[in-house]
């Protein structure tokens, strides 16, 4: 919001963070029963699909009533609502709504991505172009890294899970995104972001393809990704 960063304000948004995830979670089941609950008597034509979009806006409001993104809200609904049994009929519901309003999240996010930033003969573009690289390193090594070191019940192709992991989307895009808007991320960093997203986006096929031929290739231990 502009005011700085403290210590105490850091900390209280991150327990917020985490108390919001994990009592949603911890509630998923009684939340989501309550739910199949009041839709069984519902009898209005696309009823699932209007009450599951107003669980979801309802609990963003509730993430941003808590100073926290909107995004959080609907990721904590899509866990609630994928434990219940109306899963596979409301994503056949939302097919559609996503097919339309996706590709235009991308453009309009790209359309606000000013790419001359990116040209390393323009003023500071080899530091873009570094930042970009820099992130999308990051992002590999602590994905694979914590691939490679979390536990397992079973044993797993954990480089294949970790590349698995590479690719920033979305919510990378909508962060970028409420930094530009609200002032505290320059164009810069927001192409750097863009950068990133699109080098992991286009490696991770590749180097998947890479990781999977090495788990069968030591015994089939790709299986049971």
């Amino acid at each position: 919001s502009g005011s700085g960063i403290g210590v105490l304000s850091l900390a209280g948004l991150i327990l917020s963070a985490a108390a919001f995830l994990v009592g949603s979670t911890a509630l998923s089941r009684l939340i989501g029963s309550l739910f199949v609950d009041l839709l069984k008597p519902m009898r209005l034509r696309g009823g699932l699909l209007m009450l599951s979009l107003a669980f979801c806006f309802g609990l963003g409001f509730i993430a941003d009533t808590l100073r926290l993104e909107a995004l959080m809200g609907a990721f904590a609904a899509g866990l609630i609502l994928s434990q219940t049994e109306v899963r596979s009929k409301l994503e056949h519901q939302l097919e559609p709504v996503a097919q339309l309003l996706v590709p235009i999240f991308f453009v309009v996010t790209g359309a606000r991505t000013d790419l001359r930033v990116i040209n390393p003969l323009a003023p500071g573009g080899w530091q873009v172009l570094l930042m970009g690289l820099f992130l999308a390193t990051m992002v590999a090594v602590g994905r694979i890294g914590g691939a490679r070191i979390l536990p397992a019940k079973q044993k797993i192709n954990r480089l294949a899970v970790g590349v698995g992991m590479l690719p920033l989307g979305e919510v990378a895009l909508v962060i970028a995104g409420v930094g530009v808007s609200s002032g505290q991320m320059s164009s810069q960093l927001s192409a750097a972001v863009v950068m990133a997203i699109l080098v992991t986006v286009s490696l991770t096929p590749i180097c998947l393809r890479a990781a999977l031929g090495k788990g069968h290739s030591e015994g089939g231990s790709g299986q049971g990704i």
